[in-house]
């Protein structure tokens, strides 16, 4: 459109249906819309902060306040999949790869879908990556799953196997609702993420609205992490981890028979225990050993 031109919005939920197939073109996998709840908008932010070419910061990074003009309304929440197969590969490189080309889908996905919004006379502020704001309670907000006890959002179709990025924008849309499938009460008995954490920065207790450290919001009720504990993980072994993506029970393939568990998962609660039992009995998050990947491995043709 001309500069300053903006296309007449009469029907918000006409272009809200319209917004979403855009955002699944330009290669989301899943796409919700929330309004902008400012609880999960970064205080500050290091727009300063460059490094250098080997690796360190030119100057003291140093924080300024971010301020999200009142017009920003709405949040375009999208989440992107990640290869089942490749994440069975855990702790390695090539899980390590898996999560970066998802950030990599999320930066040309975010890209287009924010010219595409402009193009249309309305603003955007693109959250490609973890930044502007928390992902996971916009995501929740935005209809696209709940909250595991591994901190991460659990969705339907992937379980914990997605990438989040957000689009917030003056554009007039039509809110989802939260959705509800089964996952705190599965979490509450399952405790797979906190037994396999190597940092052991995920929790064995209750949910508690109450912050483990200056990484957690408080109030919300929920399994705080020890984000500190599992960076420092990190660290150390110079590698990303995933361990608590890959051996999640809700990670599967979206299959038929898998959408028919997370049915019972969903309805037969009960049952929570013995599901998580099968899950071990038929070797769903066991390890693949990386020796002999290139042999193996089947890359997906689209």
């Amino acid at each position: 459109m001309p500069e300053g031109v903006r296309l007449n919005v009469d029907d918000p939920a006409k272009i809200t249906r319209h917004i979403k197939k855009i955002a699944t073109y330009f290669g989301a996998s899943k796409v919700g819309i929330c309004k902008l709840d400012r609880r999960w908008v970064y205080s500050h932010t290091f727009p300063d902060a460059k490094k250098t070419s080997t690796g360190e910061f030119d100057k003291p990074p140093e924080s300024t306040p971010q301020e999200i003009p009142e017009e920003f309304k709405y949040a375009i929440v999208m989440c992107f999949e990640e290869d089942y197969e490749m994440l069975r590969y855990w702790p390695s490189y090539i899980a390590a790869a898996e999560f970066s080309r998802g950030y990599s889908h999320m930066a040309f996905t975010n890209l287009l879908f924010s010219a595409f919004i402009e193009n249309l006379g309305f603003k955007v502020i693109d959250g490609t990556t973890n930044d502007v704001a928390i992902s996971t309670p916009m995501a929740m907000q935005a209809g696209l799953g709940e909250l595991g006890r591994n901190g991460l959002l659990i969705t339907p179709e992937f379980g914990p196997r997605v990438r989040i990025s957000k689009i917030l924008t003056d554009l007039p849309l039509v809110p989802d609702s939260p959705i509800e499938f089964g996952v705190t009460d599965f979490c509450d008995v399952c405790m797979k993420c906190a037994e396999f954490c190597p940092s052991r920065a995920i929790s064995h207790e209750e949910r508690t609205t109450e912050p483990q450290n200056v990484s957690n919001t408080a109030g919300g009720l929920k399994w705080p992490i020890n984000a500190e504990q599992c960076r420092m993980y990190w660290s150390k072994k110079k590698a990303t981890c995933g361990i608590c993506v890959s051996v999640c029970p809700f990670n599967k393939p979206n299959t038929s028979f898998h959408r028919m568990v997370r049915w019972f998962v969903d309805h037969m609660r009960w049952g929570d225990r013995y599901y998580v039992k099968m899950d071990d009995i038929f070797g769903y998050g066991k390890r693949r050993k990386p020796d002999n990947f290139w042999e193996e491995w089947k890359p997906k043709i689209s």
